[in-house]
This record gives structure tokens, sequence and C-alpha cells, in this order.
């Protein structure tokens, strides 16, 4: 399942792109883009080999570095990935996302 939606920042007068990959009982993707630039992404998905060698196991986070794009990954430790719709709302929290609307799943994700 794939899920995409505009994001607004009124006070930058820009769109983001917010861009969510659901493969029911193997992983989670969410992906936050400047036009077409990953800035965040949250991986529930196993490991990942980062640029400098080191791999991170299991669920991690990208973030925009400028030697590295978002090819760089770190653990993820401030996110609840045992609970999909949390891990969602956390990572919208930590993108400084307000929902605006209503929000549902339709589908198991883990």
């Amino acid at each position: 399942m794939r899920l995409e939606k505009e994001v607004i920042v009124p006070s930058m007068g820009i769109k983001l792109r917010l861009i969510g990959l659901i493969v029911p009982g193997i992983k989670m993707n969410l992906t936050l883009l400047y036009e077409s630039y990953p800035i965040a992404r949250l991986n529930t998905g196993p490991a990942h080999r980062n640029p400098d060698g080191t791999e991170v196991h299991g669920p991690h986070k990208h973030l925009w570095r400028e030697e590295y794009g978002d090819r760089y990954a770190y653990p993820v430790k401030n996110i609840s990935v045992e609970n999909p719709d949390e891990a969602f709302f956390e990572f919208l929290k930590e993108c400084k996302i307000e929902l605006l609307g209503s929000y549902s799943r339709s589908l198991p994700l883990f």
C-alpha cells in the first residue's frame, strides 16, 4: 500500500510531500521530501549499510546530511516502531507536521 500527501509549510511558503510505503507484515517506510530530495525518513525494515561501511540493524531513521544526502542512517530511539499507528504519529511530530482531517488505517502493518 502506498500513501502520498502534500505537506504545506505556511511560514516558508513551500510544499513538501509525505510518502509512505507499507508492506503488510514486513515493513513501513515514511519519507518526507522537499521537491525530489528526501530530508527525513523512517524505515522499519531490517538493516542498512551506511556510506562509511557501518551497519544499522533493525528500525532506523535517515536525516539529510550535506556529505551523504539521505544515505546515512542511525538507530531509532524515540519512535515506538512496535505500534505502527504510534510510529506514524511520532514521525509526524518529529517532522513538525500537524495532521488536519481524519486518519484511519485499513491494513495491518506488522
